[in-house]
């Protein structure tokens, strides 16, 4: 998924859109304790919610 990624400490996953995902957003640190299984997701689902109207507005423009 990252073929050029080096020293990933920790992810951050979410599908795009829900799902019926058309694709995933991934976040990804070199700190291993910076996405951790008890934090909280909201801000990831509501950006994943949003992105792919967006993207799709954008790539119309285009």
């Amino acid at each position: 998924m990252l073929p050029e990624a080096k020293a990933i400490g920790s992810v951050a996953i979410s599908l795009l859109g829900g799902d019926n995902a058309p694709g995933v957003m991934l976040f990804s640190s070199r700190d291993a304790q910076h996405y951790q299984p008890g934090q909280g997701t909201q801000l990831l689902q509501e950006i994943a919610q949003m992105l792919p109207g967006l993207l799709e507005r954008w790539i119309e423009r285009a």
